[in-house]
């Protein structure tokens, strides 16, 4: 893009500024006020449909602004105003999100429950125990002095992260975007939006009856999933109350269920959200999500008429995956859990950056000002120097965060690594299909075995600081930690393609 259009292309800060704001506290307000369970997992702005990832917030304020685009109420809102409206508030939905342990939270109630907290985690993890319990109730003046500390430490770690992770979005915005073209299912919906906004050649390319059928079956389903969960007394036409997983919507397989005899079989899906990011995606990548997920149960099932699992067969749901002995994918032979989070996304992780290391040499060569990108980054969101330059300086100041919170420098390393691994691969995957894997939370303390095989006695605050922080913020779940700016700035970058907005101003926005 000229820099004569990006300077044409003025971004609109005091609505954009206005917008941040507001949404921002409903959404926070919106999140704390959910009754929790069923209801709060359908109703959270700030994302649905477990590891779909699908996240309302963004959607409903674009969807808003699409519709007074159409009515002239606005005048007709330009695709760079919704592509901004997309890069502010993709980042601000992870904070409003149900069922996130929001990590510091887990620490200042470890203050008041836990009596070695103030032994086994650093001071200004959270305040001293009589301050940290007065969230329980309230009604007191706060005092700012003694939270403060711990405020500013969270602030700081998830900054520095997110300025790291920027900063590696945008190195790798050219090859994701321009070159392999991730098609990113969940931000091609927010392109669909921007085109019901903005007429493209005299006229929208959405098929209106279309759409309209389409929101009319989505307002039936989300009616009729409202009045089963708030009211005991309708029907439930879509048998969400009987062994349903709330965060995601799928069945429970029970024991007296007819597929109780197939192991590896755990849930079925029935929430139409799936099927509908998933049609998105590559036909490739849905073969191999399918011929797997065969493959797994079939060696499962051999496994089981030799021997194994035989527990599993007796206990329902999830359950039957994860829990104890009677676990298909934690337990020999196979230990799928290990095999998959663990092996096969390392292998993909590396065999990655293997094949493509011509392009961070390139890349790294344009920013000493050589190589054949050097007249290629003017239309890029900064600098390749000023990106490895913020790069490299978050990555040091990481670490000196980990060690002031206790970790020598080989813990931090490895801690470092397993959040980049997993942010890496879940921006990846959710790329290129709408669904987030792998999560490490019943792997990832594999990456601190070579220090600690085995939990040292008396429990030390360096092993429980890594052990804490590598399996909640480092690896679990986005939405629970440190590896959603990856995902939520490539997603930009690649509507900003889609529409046409100058990638440095969508940096900006971010």
């Amino acid at each position: 893009m000229t820099l004569e259009k990006e300077r044409a292309e003025r971004i609109p800060w005091i609505p954009i500024t206005i917008i941040t704001l507001i949404v921002g506290y409903i959404q926070i307000m919106w999140t704390m006020m959910q009754p929790g369970g069923g209801v709060a997992a359908w109703y959270s702005i700030g994302m649905v449909g477990g590891m779909l990832y699908l996240m309302p917030l963004p959607y409903v304020v674009m969807l808003i602004f699409a519709a007074l685009s159409r009515s002239k109420l606005l005048g007709e809102v330009k695709a760079s105003t919704l592509t901004y409206l997309y890069a502010c508030l993709t980042p601000l939905a992870f904070s409003g999100v149900f069922d996130g342990v929001f990590v510091p939270v887990s620490y200042w109630a470890d203050r008041y429950l836990s009596t070695l907290s103030m032994e086994l985690e650093p001071w200004f993890f959270a305040p001293n125990p009589d301050i940290a319990q007065q969230i329980v109730m309230g009604g007191v003046p706060i005092p700012w002095g003694e939270w403060l500390p711990s405020i500013l430490w969270w602030w700081l770690i998830f900054s520095l992260w997110a300025l790291f992770f920027i900063a590696l979005g945008t190195i790798m915005r050219r090859h994701w975007v321009d070159v392999e073209k991730v098609p990113f299912p969940q931000t091609i919906v927010a392109h669909e939006i921007v085109k019901i906004a903005v007429k493209e050649g005299g006229g929208t390319t959405i098929n209106i009856k279309w759409l309209s059928a389409g929101i009319a079956v989505g307002l039936a389903f989300s009616f009729t999933l409202f009045m089963t969960l708030v009211f005991p007394w309708f029907p439930d036409i879509l048998s969400w109350r009987i062994n349903t997983c709330g965060c995601s919507g799928a069945t429970f397989i029970t024991t007296d269920s007819p597929f109780a005899g197939i192991v590896a079989l755990t849930t079925f899906q029935k929430n139409p959200l799936y099927p509908a990011i998933l049609y998105m995606a590559p036909v490739n990548i849905l073969f191999n999500i399918w011929f797997w997920s065969i493959a797994v149960i079939i060696f499962s099932q051999v496994a089981y008429v030799m021997g194994y699992y035989t527990a599993a067969a007796t206990i329902g749901g999830c359950g039957r995956g994860y829990c104890g002995e009677s676990g298909v994918f934690t337990n020999e032979p196979f230990l799928w859990a290990v095999f998959g989070d663990l092996g096969v996304a390392l292998g993909i992780f590396f065999t990655y950056w293997i094949l493509n290391r011509d392009y961070f040499r390139d890349t790294i060569r344009a920013a000493l000002g050589r190589g054949n990108l050097v007249e290629v980054e003017k239309d890029e969101a900064m600098p390749y120097r000023t990106a490895y330059a913020t790069l490299l300086a978050s990555f040091f100041l990481i670490l000196i965060a980990f060690m002031a919170a206790s970790l020598s420098i080989l813990p931090a390393l490895l801690l470092f690594f397993a959040t980049l691994f997993y942010g890496f691969l879940w921006t990846r995957t959710w790329g290129l299909t709408g669904y987030m894997s792998p999560t490490g939370f019943y792997t990832a303390v594999a990456f601190m075995k070579p220090i600690w095989p085995h939990p040292p006695e008396p429990r030390t605050m360096e092993w429980t600081v890594a052990m804490g922080f590598v399996v909640m913020p480092a690896s679990n779940v986005a939405y629970e930690g440190w590896g959603h700016p990856l995902l939520s700035m490539v997603a930009s970058y690649r509507l900003a393609s889609l529409t046409g907005t100058s990638p440095r101003n969508v940096l900006k926005v971010t």
